[in-house]
């Protein structure tokens, strides 16, 4: 009996050589489509099973990869050996199949970590039984959001070091470990009432200590490389959407405001058009940020098109804030007002009304910030560049006014700070 991974232009299957005929009297030739089996942390279907034809290839002793691309139809499966489809690949990376893991959100690996069986499940073989621990559906309650195993910056996903994936596996607790953690907690309960001595324990301690873990340079280079690379990929799409004048409105600020939660960790969520009450009216914010700690700021992104945000003409020796730039500042004022005069029963109001959205934060108004993505300011001239610098502080207690070419400087800087890191 065993297990073994295969990858094929467009699969990962999962070879099972069961030994005996237990997969077809609990699931082929039972009388239910739904019907599933669960053997060392898979959950496998009728549905999973791909015909031996497909994979008639010989193993050598040692672990490889066979890429195949024929599928033929389904078989017998007269040596009790079978093949289960447990994930999806496209564009180099595999698409690991919820139901197969007992997943909830999507989980993605890297080809190029070279998949093993020991990256899915983790077997602790110890007596008197065997454990085998799905690593998968441990990672996937834990974060609770979709992963990528990567060394690349993939959107839309945590991304995960596949260094550090690997840390995580081969740092999993083995069968000493458990076995001397079963004798010290034994230990530690019996100490309560009789008088024992601490072998057990000093064991345990003294194992530990040989495999605590330490953060080692090589470990850092990776979370710098992969950081460096998740940055100057937003900075290039950046750079990208400012040549392209034809994005709508409403896209843009999609785009802009996913890059600003990137930019500013301290904002973990965003409401868009959140509802609130002034006075006997509804009053609705564009776009509200929250902060880890429930404080929300708003803010307000306008395309970098059209008239620009500072006068080209001026007015008694000065330029002036033109509309673009001008009513984002009065429509934040106005949010900050608003949100300012709400009570701590209305608060906590907002807080139930949009806990699904900010996973059950408490929500918390104290002075809210309000934040201005608009314009360029690479073409001003000293004059310009003076003035808006000059409206820029006069507002900065209560707004940041950012143009898209401070932003493509701060990614810049971040982008030149990760790779002299990695240099």
């Amino acid at each position: 009996m065993g297990l073994d991974l295969i990858i094929t232009d467009s699969e990962l299957i999962l070879k099972y050589e069961a030994g005996s005929d237990w997969i077809e009297k609990e699931l082929i030739n039972v009388n239910n489509d739904n019907a599933k089996v669960s053997y060392r942390g898979f959950t496998l279907t009728k549905d999973l099973l791909r015909s031996k034809k497909l994979v008639n290839i010989i193993y050598p002793i040692f672990r490889v990869f066979s890429h195949i691309n024929n599928e033929d139809e389904l078989d017998d499966y007269d040596d009790w050996t079978y093949y289960f489809v447990i994930g999806d690949i496209t564009n180099g990376l595999i698409h690991l199949r919820k139901s197969v893991f007992d997943i909830n959100n999507e989980i993605v690996i890297d080809l190029e970590l070279k998949l093993e069986m020991h990256h899915l499940i983790y077997a602790v073989y110890s007596v008197p039984y065997n454990k085998h621990i799905n690593i998968i559906a441990k990672i996937d309650r834990i974060v609770n959001s979709p992963i990528a195993i990567t060394d690349k910056y993939l959107e839309g996903f945590h991304n995960l070091p596949t260094s550090i994936y690997q840390e995580i596996v081969t740092k999993m607790p083995n069968k000493t470990e458990l076995k001397l953690y079963a004798e010290q907690r034994i230990e530690n309960l019996l100490a309560a009432h009789l008088d024992v001595k601490r072998t057990f324990s000093e064991r345990f301690d003294k194992y530990i200590s040989k495999k605590k873990i330490e953060v080692v340079e090589t470990e850092m280079s990776s979370l710098y490389s992969y950081e460096y690379e998740k940055f100057t990929s937003i900075r290039n799409k950046l750079n990208e959407m400012l040549k392209n004048p034809k994005i709508l409105e409403a896209e843009w600020q999609k785009e802009i405001l996913e890059i600003i939660l990137l930019i500013y960790p301290q904002y973990v969520y965003c409401i868009a058009e959140m509802e609130i009450r002034y006075e006997n009216d509804r009053k609705r914010l564009d776009l509200a940020l929250i902060s880890a700690n429930g404080n929300i700021d708003i803010i307000e992104i306008k395309r970098p098109y059209g008239n620009g945000i500072v006068s080209v003409n001026k007015y008694r020796s000065n330029h002036w804030p033109l509309q673009e730039l001008s009513g984002p500042i009065m429509q934040l004022e106005k949010y900050s007002f608003y949100l300012n005069k709400l009570n701590s029963k209305q608060q906590q109001e907002l807080s139930i009304k949009y806990s699904d959205k900010i996973g059950g934060l408490k929500l918390n108004i104290v002075n809210p910030k309000g934040i201005i993505i608009a314009g360029r300011s690479n073409n001003f001239t000293g004059d310009q560049k003076n003035d808006f610098e000059f409206m820029r502080r006069k507002y900065s207690n209560l707004i940041d006014i950012i143009t898209y070419d401070d932003l493509l400087e701060r990614l810049n800087n971040v982008v030149k700070s990760f790779e002299k890191k990695i240099s």
